[in-house]
Protein backbone atom coordinates (compact mmCIF):
# COMPACT_ATOMS: atom_id res chain seq x y z
CA UNK A 1 0.00 0.00 0.00
CA UNK A 2 1.34 3.44 -0.91
CA UNK A 3 1.94 5.84 1.97
CA UNK A 4 -0.46 8.74 2.33
CA UNK A 5 0.63 11.91 0.52
CA UNK A 6 2.26 14.41 2.87
CA UNK A 7 2.23 18.15 2.36
CA UNK A 8 4.91 19.73 4.55
CA UNK A 9 4.82 23.41 5.40
CA UNK A 10 8.17 24.30 7.00
CA UNK A 11 8.29 27.70 8.70
CA UNK A 12 11.14 29.50 10.46
CA UNK A 13 12.06 33.00 11.52
CA UNK A 14 14.59 34.81 9.39
CA UNK A 15 16.57 37.97 10.01
CA UNK A 16 17.70 39.78 13.11
CA UNK A 17 15.29 41.11 15.76
CA UNK A 18 13.35 43.32 15.75
CA UNK A 19 12.98 42.93 11.96
CA UNK A 20 12.43 39.19 11.75
CA UNK A 21 10.15 37.74 9.12
CA UNK A 22 8.96 34.22 8.45
CA UNK A 23 10.60 32.11 5.77
CA UNK A 24 8.71 29.05 4.53
CA UNK A 25 8.88 26.11 2.15
CA UNK A 26 6.15 23.79 0.91
CA UNK A 27 6.88 20.26 -0.24
CA UNK A 28 4.77 17.31 -1.29
CA UNK A 29 6.19 13.92 -0.34
CA UNK A 30 9.62 15.52 0.04
CA UNK A 31 9.55 17.19 -3.39
CA UNK A 32 9.68 21.01 -3.24
CA UNK A 33 6.65 22.87 -4.52
CA UNK A 34 7.52 26.31 -3.22
CA UNK A 35 10.87 27.26 -1.66
CA UNK A 36 12.46 30.24 0.04
CA UNK A 37 9.24 32.19 0.38
CA UNK A 38 9.12 34.99 2.88
CA UNK A 39 6.24 36.80 4.50
CA UNK A 40 6.63 40.54 4.44
CA UNK A 41 7.51 42.25 7.69
CA UNK A 42 3.92 43.57 8.14
CA UNK A 43 2.49 40.09 7.45
CA UNK A 44 4.99 38.53 9.85
CA UNK A 45 3.86 40.99 12.51
CA UNK A 46 0.20 40.17 11.77
CA UNK A 47 1.00 36.47 12.18
CA UNK A 48 2.73 37.11 15.52
CA UNK A 49 -0.30 39.09 16.68
CA UNK A 50 -2.65 36.29 15.56
CA UNK A 51 -0.58 33.82 17.55
CA UNK A 52 -0.59 36.02 20.66
CA UNK A 53 -4.34 36.63 20.39
CA UNK A 54 -5.10 32.97 19.90
CA UNK A 55 -2.83 31.91 22.78
CA UNK A 56 -4.44 34.48 25.09
CA UNK A 57 -7.75 32.64 24.73
CA UNK A 58 -6.24 29.86 26.83
CA UNK A 59 -5.04 32.18 29.58
CA UNK A 60 -8.56 33.04 30.70
CA UNK A 61 -10.31 31.54 33.70
CA UNK A 62 -13.12 30.22 31.50
CA UNK A 63 -13.31 27.91 28.51
CA UNK A 64 -11.73 29.49 25.40
CA UNK A 65 -14.26 30.40 22.74
CA UNK A 66 -14.23 32.05 19.32
CA UNK A 67 -17.30 32.80 17.29
CA UNK A 68 -17.67 31.06 13.93
CA UNK A 69 -16.89 34.24 11.97
CA UNK A 70 -13.62 34.76 13.85
CA UNK A 71 -12.63 31.12 13.29
CA UNK A 72 -13.34 31.40 9.55
CA UNK A 73 -11.39 34.67 9.32
CA UNK A 74 -8.41 33.19 11.19
CA UNK A 75 -8.42 30.10 8.96
CA UNK A 76 -8.60 32.23 5.82
CA UNK A 77 -5.71 34.41 7.02
CA UNK A 78 -3.49 31.42 7.79
CA UNK A 79 -4.32 29.94 4.41
CA UNK A 80 -3.58 33.26 2.70
CA UNK A 81 -0.21 33.65 4.40
CA UNK A 82 1.16 30.26 3.43
CA UNK A 83 -0.87 28.10 1.04
CA UNK A 84 -2.92 30.36 -1.22
CA UNK A 85 -0.23 30.88 -3.85
CA UNK A 86 0.38 27.16 -4.34
CA UNK A 87 -2.97 25.58 -3.45
CA UNK A 88 -4.00 24.69 -7.00
CA UNK A 89 -0.61 23.09 -7.62
CA UNK A 90 -0.94 21.10 -4.39
CA UNK A 91 -4.50 19.99 -5.16
CA UNK A 92 -3.55 18.91 -8.67
CA UNK A 93 -0.73 16.72 -7.30
CA UNK A 94 -2.85 14.99 -4.64
CA UNK A 95 -4.51 11.69 -5.49
CA UNK A 96 -8.27 11.93 -5.10
CA UNK A 97 -10.10 10.00 -2.43
CA UNK A 98 -7.03 9.28 -0.27
CA UNK A 99 -6.17 10.58 3.16
CA UNK A 100 -3.40 13.15 3.04
CA UNK A 101 -1.30 14.67 5.78
CA UNK A 102 -0.52 18.33 6.30
CA UNK A 103 2.59 18.59 8.45
CA UNK A 104 3.51 21.92 10.00
CA UNK A 105 7.25 21.84 10.73
CA UNK A 106 8.79 24.64 12.78
CA UNK A 107 11.19 25.35 15.63
CA UNK A 108 8.91 28.16 16.74
CA UNK A 109 6.27 27.24 19.36
CA UNK A 110 4.17 30.26 18.33
CA UNK A 111 3.84 28.71 14.87
CA UNK A 112 3.15 25.18 16.10
CA UNK A 113 0.46 26.41 18.51
CA UNK A 114 -1.56 28.15 15.83
CA UNK A 115 -4.93 26.52 15.06
CA UNK A 116 -3.91 24.89 11.76
CA UNK A 117 -7.11 22.85 11.82
CA UNK A 118 -8.89 26.11 10.95
CA UNK A 119 -7.06 26.48 7.61
CA UNK A 120 -9.78 27.32 5.15
CA UNK A 121 -9.20 27.04 1.43
CA UNK A 122 -11.56 29.06 -0.78
CA UNK A 123 -14.97 27.47 -1.27
CA UNK A 124 -14.18 24.80 1.32
CA UNK A 125 -14.67 24.03 4.97
CA UNK A 126 -11.92 23.94 7.59
CA UNK A 127 -9.22 21.37 6.79
CA UNK A 128 -9.63 20.03 10.33
CA UNK A 129 -13.16 18.95 9.40
CA UNK A 130 -12.17 17.40 6.08
CA UNK A 131 -12.11 13.60 6.49
CA UNK A 132 -9.34 13.38 3.87
CA UNK A 133 -6.92 15.62 5.81
CA UNK A 134 -4.93 14.84 8.92
CA UNK A 135 -2.89 17.66 10.42
CA UNK A 136 0.38 17.06 12.27
CA UNK A 137 2.81 19.34 14.01
CA UNK A 138 6.51 18.60 13.88
CA UNK A 139 8.96 20.51 16.08
CA UNK A 140 11.87 21.33 13.79
CA UNK A 141 12.20 23.16 10.48
CA UNK A 142 14.20 20.64 8.45
CA UNK A 143 12.92 17.43 10.02
CA UNK A 144 10.78 14.92 8.15
CA UNK A 145 8.30 12.44 9.55
CA UNK A 146 8.96 8.82 8.78
CA UNK A 147 6.13 6.88 7.21
CA UNK A 148 4.31 4.60 9.59
CA UNK A 149 4.46 1.16 8.05
CA UNK A 150 3.90 -1.10 11.04
CA UNK A 151 0.62 -2.80 11.72
CA UNK A 152 -1.24 -2.70 14.97
CA UNK A 153 -1.56 -6.01 16.75
CA UNK A 154 -4.81 -7.44 18.04
CA UNK A 155 -6.57 -5.74 20.91
CA UNK A 156 -5.75 -7.10 24.37
CA UNK A 157 -8.06 -9.84 25.52
CA UNK A 158 -10.02 -9.81 28.72
CA UNK A 159 -7.83 -11.90 30.98
CA UNK A 160 -9.13 -13.55 34.12
CA UNK A 161 -5.87 -12.76 35.93
CA UNK A 162 -6.51 -9.02 35.72
CA UNK A 163 -8.27 -7.57 38.75
CA UNK A 164 -11.85 -6.56 38.16
CA UNK A 165 -12.49 -2.85 37.95
CA UNK A 166 -14.89 -1.71 40.61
Amino acid sequence: MDPQPTITLSIKESGAPPNTTYLFHISLDGHPLLTNQSLSFPDSEKLRQLSRSYSSLFEQACRPEMDAGAEAALGAQLFGFFLASSWEKIRAALPSGRTRFLTIASDNPEILNLPWELLRPPESDFLGLDPLFAIRRLPGFEKKLDSFRASCGPAPCACSSWPALR
